[in-house]
C-alpha cells in the first residue's frame, strides 16, 4: 500500500467502486488473483484508469491487431505499465516495427521477447525522448532511422540525451538530425571523444567547432592528423619536444 501511495497519490481520491472495477476487469481478463497485487504494485496508476473508456478499448485494439488474450496477459503480468498506453499508440508502434528495413538478424533481436513487448518498448523509448521535449513524430523518426537504439535500455538513452543537453549544451532536437548519436556506445565512444576535445579546447589547441557528427562518425585519418597537430601546438606552448613518425606522435619534456 505504501508503494501505491508513493507512486499514485490520487488513489486517495479514487472511489472504492472505481478500484473494484479495475480489479474485476483484471480478474475477468484472466489475471490470477494472486498476481493482482504484483500488477498494481508495478503500475499503481492503473487503479485510476477507466475500465470502459480505456482498459477495454486498449485490449480490444491489441486483439484486433491479431494478438491473443494469452499474449496480452503475459505482457501485463510481466510489465503492467502497458495498461497505461493511450488508445491508438500500440497500433502506431506496430506500424513502425513492421516498416523497419533491416536485416532479419536485427529484426529478430528487436523481436526477441515477442511483438507485443517490442511494441511496448517502442512506446517507452518514444516517451523517454518526448520527456526531453522532443516531438512525438520526431521521436518515432529517430527510432526508425537508428535501429541500434533497440539494443539499449531506456537508462542508456537517458544518459546520452542528458550528456548532450547538460554537458554539450546542445538542444535535444539534434538527435533528429544525428540519430546515430543514440546508437553508439556512450561509455566507449561519446564520452572519451568529447573528453579529448574538451582537453584540447581547454589548452587552446582547437580553433574550430567540433560537431556531433565529428564525435559520432570521426574520420580516422583526419582525426589522427588533427590530434597530432593539437599535440604539437600544446607542446610548443609547454616547451616540449615533439617527434613525428607517420601518424604517430611522441612528446618529450
Amino acid at each position: 500500500m505504501t508503494k501505491v501511495l508513493e507512486r499514485f497519490p490520487n488513489v486517495l481520491v479514487t472511489s472504492e467502486a472505481e478500484i473494484s472495477n479495475v480489479v474485476d476487469f483484471l480478474i475477468e481478463f484472466g489475471i490470477p488473483r494472486d498476481e493482482i497485487d504484483i500488477v498494481v504494485g508495478l503500475f499503481p496508476r492503473v487503479l485510476g484508469i477507466g475500465v470502459d473508456d480505456q482498459l477495454r478499448s486498449l485490449v480490444r485494439e491489441i486483439r484486433e491487431l491479431g494478438f491473443t488474450n494469452r499474449k496480452v496477459r503475459g505482457e501485463i503480468s510481466r510489465d503492467s505499465r502497458i495498461l497505461g498506453m493511450e488508445i491508438g499508440k500500440f497500433s502506431r508502434c506496430l506500424r513502425l516495427l513492421e516498416s523497419l528495413k533491416c536485416r532479419e538478424v536485427i529484426k529478430e533481436r528487436i523481436m526477441h521477447s515477442g511483438l507485443v513487448r517490442a511494441c511496448f518498448e517502442v512506446k517507452l523509448w518514444v516517451d523517454c525522448l518526448c520527456g526531453y521535449s522532443l516531438m512525438r513524430n520526431d521521436a518515432l523518426k529517430v527510432l526508425w532511422k537508428e535501429l541500434r537504439v533497440f539494443c539499449y535500455e531506456n537508462g542508456d538513452i537517458e544518459r546520452k540525451v542528458e550528456f548532450l543537453v547538460q554537458r554539450m549544451r546542445c538542444g535535444v532536437e539534434c538527435v533528429v538530425d544525428m540519430p546515430k548519436l543514440l546508437g553508439v556506445s556512450f561509455e566507449k565512444q561519446i564520452v572519451p571523444r568529447y573528453s579529448v576535445v574538451e582537453c584540447f579546447r581547454g589548452k587552446g589547441a582547437i580553433g574550430f567547432e567540433v560537431g556531433l557528427k565529428d564525435l559520432v562518425m570521426p574520420s580516422r585519418g583526419a582525426c589522427r592528423e588533427e590530434v597530432a597537430r593539437c599535440i604539437e601546438e600544446v607542446s610548443v606552448k609547454s616547451n616540449a619536444t615533439v617527434h613525428r613518425r607517420g601518424s604517430f606522435v611522441t612528446v618529450h619534456r
